[in-house]
């Protein structure tokens, strides 16, 4: 289902759905994240249901406002599902869960924009160093698709809400890092027009300590 025009990148609020005949394929991802040959079949044989909270607090630490994300990602393998806390300020937080281990993660805006022969793309200060290659920026940015080529990307919606930030559009920009070295994972969050319907897309890309990456473009339908 369309995401609602309400249901922005600063109202996530609800429960969606992985849409795998839109989505790249997740298991060369899982695998380069040294997830086990069992779990990925099992997520691959069944659907990922995602619920989102997202909501305003404020930081204890500043007493400044602050955006938090509250994430529970499930399967109907009947796998124990995960549940990720996120805050949107740019600073890591560790966090461990029993599918991806031992994590630091942080999250921020991303309100900066660049003109590409006419196109508003987001631009993109991509912290995947485990391996470089000038397509991996722009693949986060909506420059190019999972294949490297042409890609109408993200759409360009102007913020909703006072979140301190000015441009032409807002999105998100997600880096975790395994804290044995051996993976990270980057993800800009954003909406897309996909087959004519607007959806919530996430595009990532994972790399490891060998050198090697994989990219993905993650399409959700909106359920409620």
């Amino acid at each position: 289902m369309a995401a609602p025009k309400d249901i922005t990148i600063e109202n996530l609020n609800g429960k969606w759905t992985l849409d795998k005949s839109l989505s790249s394929p997740t298991d060369p991802l899982l695998a380069l994240q040294g997830i086990n040959w069992v779990v990925r079949k099992a997520v691959g044989m069944s659907n990922v249901i995602l619920g989102i909270k997202e909501y305003a607090e404020v930081d204890e630490s500043t007493g400044e406002p602050v955006i938090r994300f509250e994430i529970s990602q499930n399967t109907t393998s009947g796998l124990p599902g995960t549940t990720e806390s996120r805050w949107v300020d740019g600073n890591e937080r560790k966090q461990e869960d029993h599918i991806f281990g031992k994590t630091a993660v942080s999250m921020n805006w991303i309100n900066e924009s660049k003109n590409v022969k006419g196109k508003i793309f987001p631009v993109v200060d991509s912290k995947t160093i485990l391996v470089y290659d000038d397509n991996i920026p722009k693949f986060l940015a909506g420059e190019v698709n999972d294949d490297n080529s042409p890609s109408d990307g993200f759409l360009v919606e102007r913020p909703q809400k006072d979140v301190g930030k000015e441009g032409d559009g807002l999105w998100l920009q997600l880096f975790i890092r395994n804290l044995d070295g051996k993976w990270t994972a980057e993800q800009t969050w954003g909406f897309e027009n996909i087959a004519e319907t607007r959806r919530y897309v996430r595009r990532v890309v994972v790399s490891n300590s060998k050198g090697e990456y994989r990219v993905a473009r993650l399409v959700y339908a909106f359920e409620g």
